[in-house]
């Protein structure tokens, strides 16, 4: 490809990681192109169905170029096989601004696509989607009364975003709802965290990286300075429910816990655009001798795996919880209209390249798995069946708009209601659901009652585990 120009700043962001690439000679460039004995047969096979469509198809609304074509590139793109490659028509390549700036409707959630339907990377604390109950994982199959099954990134933004105070529904389905769930949002200016941290005791300290923005490698280098002032011994980080953000901003925090070696590299066909990055040693602001436990889950992505993975690789940190989502491509948008102002402004969104860990290892559709895996409990049918009618019955609301600052006894009072109503179950699963719709409403940092992957990592690291103790591995 010829005449490429990027942006600076390289997203690795959910599902879009953004290069802006202007194209003068697209369809007669081969630089990097599979030469083919048979192009000029296929192209004729192109040729004779067009033509045959249009002399034959029976309704001739439909027979019009435009729509052949745009159709023959999305169809193109879509048997790659890649939910991060996509055709992006005239409305659609309007809307990148929304895309590279990460406006996503003012609801409040990071999304991809998977397996034809939107998909829930994480909700942001303390936004519409976070307190309404999205959950990572969750799939969103219909956006204001319509299935949202097909609709790429660009067309989900155009459906969810909107002004702010203005409402939009949505149904979601849910690995262990029985239905779909229908929520009604309301759009509001979102305002994304970054860092937090508390100790949890003396020299452990927990941080939580919420997203890797363009301020985060800032904050996190100040909550650093300030635990180590307060005597830092043992390290939690808390990347759970983290979508990921921006290159430049993991590198730069990656560098905060390696002296020195690769941190991640990018791989395609055109190696005139593989990069290699590197930590230093003038960086570092965590010593090696501080033993790390990272805890991750299917909500972190991208930034949030390069961190994981580089830190595994090196044995730098312990990987607590489950499997990462495993979003690890580079994706480039493409204008088909090559500079002419008289074309449709079309292009084309195509993955490029993947990133690597320093290990080598493929991040893309296959996550990374912790070191130490700690499922959330799974919940059978009348179990489930017993949730739905507790959420039916709007009783955990209820007792929290009566009782904001609820006490045992009445908890007892609502344990007796449920009883009476036929809902079976346990004293712990009605008090967790109190804690997590309290939560949403103010986040609460740290639980060591119910949050049993936090436990873990807090028992691993007091208790002195060998491999958070083992010789650190360094990738040139």
């Amino acid at each position: 490809m010829k005449n490429v120009l990027m942006k600076k700043e390289r997203f690795i962001w959910v599902s879009i990681v953004i290069f802006i690439v202007i194209i003068q000679a697209f369809c007669s460039s081969r630089g990097s192109s599979i030469n083919d004995a048979n192009e000029a047969l296929y192209f004729d096979l192109f040729k004779e169905a067009t033509a045959y469509i249009r002399a034959h198809y029976v309704d001739d609304k439909k027979i019009g170029y435009q729509n052949l074509v745009y159709g023959a590139i999305k169809g193109m793109l879509e048997s790659l096989g890649d939910d991060h490659t996509s055709f992006l028509a005239e409305n659609d390549y309007k809307e990148l601004n929304d895309v590279i700036n990460n406006t996503f409707g003012g609801l409040g959630i990071y999304i991809s696509v998977k397996d034809g339907y939107p998909l829930v990377i994480a909700p942001i604390e303390g936004t519409p989607a976070y307190q309404m109950g999205v959950h990572s994982g969750d799939r969103i199959v219909e956006i204001e009364g319509k299935s949202s099954k097909g609709m790429n990134i660009i067309e989900v933004v155009k459906k969810l975003k909107g002004k702010v105070g203005t409402k939009v529904s949505i149904k979601i389905a849910r690995e262990d709802a029985l239905e779909l769930i229908p929520l009604t949002l309301t759009r509001a200016k979102i305002k994304v965290p970054t860092v937090k941290h508390k100790f949890i005791k003396k020299g452990l300290a927990y941080v939580r990286i919420v997203s890797f923005g363009k301020n985060t490698a800032r904050d996190l280098k100040i909550a650093l300075k300030t635990i180590k002032k307060k005597g830092l011994k043992k390290l939690i980080i808390d990347l759970r429910n983290n979508p990921g953000g921006l290159l430049s901003s993991v590198v730069k925090i990656t560098d905060y816990f390696m002296s020195k070696g690769k941190i991640v590299y990018t791989r395609g066909r055109n190696s005139r655009e593989d990069k290699d990055y590197y930590s230093r040693k003038s960086n570092t602001l965590i010593n090696k001798k501080v033993p790390i436990v990272l805890l991750v889950n299917g909500g972190s992505a991208s930034a949030s795996e390069i961190l994981a993975g580089a830190l595994q690789d090196t044995h730098r940190a312990l990987l607590v919880g489950t499997k990462t989502f495993g979003k690890g491509s580079v994706q480039t948008i493409i204008p088909l209209f090559r500079g002419d102002d008289s074309r449709p402004r079309i292009g084309m969104r195509l993955t490029i390249q993947k990133y690597l860990t320093p290990a080598g290892r493929s991040i893309h559709k296959k996550g990374i798995e912790p070191d130490e895996l700690v499922p959330l409990p799974k919940r059978d049918f009348e179990e489930l069946y017993m949730l739905k009618k507790l959420q039916d019955g709007k009783y955990i609301k209820t007792l929290l708009k009566k009782h904001p600052h609820y006490t045992k006894n009445h908890v007892t009072k609502l344990m007796k209601t449920l009883k009476d109503n036929e809902i079976k179950l346990n004293r712990r699963v009605i008090e967790k659901r109190l804690r997590d719709e309290k939560r949403r409403k103010g986040i609460r940092l740290i639980d060591l009652e119910y949050d049993i992957q936090l436990k873990k990592a807090v028992e691993l690291i007091q208790s002195g585990n060998k491999q958070l103790h083992r010789r650190v591995i360094v990738f040139n």
